[in-house]
């Protein structure tokens, strides 16, 4: 599935990028003063650093970020040439693959960093030496930033919800006043993303637990790791019995898949998600394992964070900055909205909006938001504006 849909509006002519095309004109440098001959095409290089490169949902942002590199180059006329410089679960790979290309050379970097925290001084960097950089999924703490992600908190409150309601549904509210066993699986304590989803889940938990000291709660780091997951899961069923194991809220898909549900079908408690004994299982991100297990009747509900469209808006920020030789973008969010819509058509992934500051506190710059949404509650499985494929 692609999002590419027929140009609606030509963004040159809407006067969105200022740069000239190839063929009788000048397009600006990346360092805003300089000119390239008529008829030549502009190249930018632009450094991607990601996590690890087996990663279904950074294979999907990045794929997005090609698409919309090739899309702007059509309409612009110029060139942009994309080096992945590290795909690594590491914040050291990262950090010596930033300094590198600070080192070597880069009109713009997109940056999803695996500990934010250490890159804090070479975002600085960058933006003292005139540099554009987008962060994206997680941000970097203590430096102005531009910013691109879905609203976790939404995210977080809508998975927590539909285990809930499951809950509610096949057992009726009487759950609520017994005893059994809660698991949360997060992903790095230290990410803004995954602080930012805990917490949605814990407004809906939060009241259920206040009223009731008889359900126990397990909360541990999986990594965004399969197998941590399911040892997690593992050991709270040993400890608990499976019988009291209530729900499993998943920070991310791969803890949900290759984590709780596995340990669900191990101790033979993988029931059908109509049964009163049914576990549910809530996650976030909505790769295709995950939409193939809420088909299957398995896991119970992902929101959907969308990979492709956070590539998207990641590269078009990016673009928008480096042509216009700026280190902020010149759109709004909602002139990025209108620009993605004539590009792209309506997607479930709109509108981008601001987020406003309440989400998460400790940001600072511009949080271009993407639209958050559940799945099946919001959109269904087969529904064809999911990134996953």
């Amino acid at each position: 599935m692609s999002f590419r849909k027929p140009l609606l509006v030509s963004l040159l002519v809407a006067g969105l990028f200022t740069a000239a095309g190839c063929g009788g004109g000048t397009a600006p440098s990346s360092a805003g003063g300089g000119t390239e001959p008529a008829g030549e095409v502009k190249e930018y290089n632009i450094t991607l650093i990601r996590w690890d490169a087996n990663d279904d949902f950074f294979n999907g942002v990045q794929a997005g970020e090609e698409e919309e590199y090739q899309r702007l180059e059509k309409e612009l006329g110029v060139k942009f040439n994309v080096t992945v410089a590290a795909a690594v679960n590491d914040e050291a790979q990262q950090v010596n693959a930033l300094q590198a290309a600070i080192s070597k050379g880069t009109d713009g970097v997109s940056l999803v960093s695996w500990r934010g925290a250490a890159m804090t001084n070479l975002v600085k960097q960058l933006g003292d030496e005139g540099i554009p950089i987008v962060t994206h999924n997680s941000f970097v703490p203590g430096i102005d930033q531009t910013f691109v992600s879905f609203d976790g908190v939404t995210a977080g409150e809508k998975a927590a919800q539909a285990v809930v309601d499951t809950l509610d549904k096949n057992r009726g509210e009487a759950w609520r006043q017994g005893d059994g066993v809660i698991v949360e699986l997060r992903c790095l304590i230290t990410l803004s993303t995954d602080v930012d989803r805990h917490n949605g889940m814990h407004k809906v938990i939060d009241p259920i637990m206040a009223a009731n000291d008889k359900i126990a709660y397990v909360e541990q780091e999986a990594e965004c790791d399969g197998e941590k997951g399911r040892k997690i899961v593992d050991d709270a069923i040993t400890k608990y019995g499976a019988e009291k194991l209530l729900m499993v809220l998943a920070i991310d898909g791969t803890a949900a898949i290759g984590g709780a549900i596995p340990a669900l079908k191990a101790a033979e408690i993988l029931y059908p998600n109509t049964d009163p004994k049914y576990v549910p299982v809530a996650s976030v991100d909505c790769s295709k394992a995950e939409l193939d297990s809420i088909a299957a009747g398995e896991e119970t509900e992902c929101s959907e964070q969308p990979a492709k469209a956070e590539g998207i808006v990641t590269s078009y920020l990016l673009a928008d900055m480096i042509i216009n030789g700026t280190t902020t973008p010149t759109k709004t969010p909602e002139q990025v909205q209108e620009a993605m819509k004539a590009a792209y058509g309506d997607q479930p992934w709109m509108p981008i909006t601001k987020v406003p500051a309440d989400v998460q506190p400790t940001f600072q710059g511009t949080w271009y938001g993407i639209n958050a949404f559940a799945v099946p509650s919001d959109v269904g499985v087969d529904d064809p504006g999911h990134w996953a494929k």
